[in-house]
């Protein structure tokens, strides 16, 4: 089913769309959106002192929430 999808996807991503964000390298970030799934889920952000919008690996960035 496709509402059940869409439910899933919403619960597996623990960041909100314009969320600030932040990276031990890149500093404070906003979320932009999630793209993929799985392994293969990457997370949209836009660090605006530390280089610009980057694409991360969701699995393998160490992102917290602020």
């Amino acid at each position: 089913m496709a509402f059940e999808f869409i439910k899933q996807q919403k619960e597996d991503n623990p960041f909100k769309v314009g969320e600030f964000v932040n990276h031990p390298k890149f500093g404070i970030g906003v979320f932009l959106k999630a793209e993929g799934q799985g392994d293969d889920k990457c997370y949209h952000i836009d660090f605006k002192a530390g280089g610009g919008k980057k694409v991360l690996l969701a699995k393998m960035t160490k992102l917290s929430k602020l």
